[in-house]
């Protein structure tokens, strides 16, 4: 079966506003993971980890942004030193 190229530029839109596999479920886990980081760092709201600092949107960013690793590092401090 083929896919014409307005039918892959509609599906390709879909999926830019409605993610679906693993996309998905990367923002799932991140969203999970950053709530419980949060919770056991007692992070305050300006230093809180936020679901893309665990898995980036890989199509909106490449790498990791400054913040996002200084987030990281600020709780491994933390954890080290409890």
């Amino acid at each position: 079966m083929q896919l014409s190229s307005t039918d892959y530029d509609r599906w390709m839109y879909f999926f830019s506003i409605e993610p679906a596999g693993h996309i998905a479920d990367n923002w799932r886990a991140g969203v999970m993971t950053a709530s419980i980081v949060n919770a056991v760092a007692q992070l305050k709201s300006h230093e809180a980890l936020k679901p893309s600092d665990i898995f980036p949107n890989l199509h909106e960013h490449l790498f990791h942004t400054p913040a996002s690793v200084e987030s990281l590092r600020r709780f491994a401090k933390q954890v080290k030193s409890r």
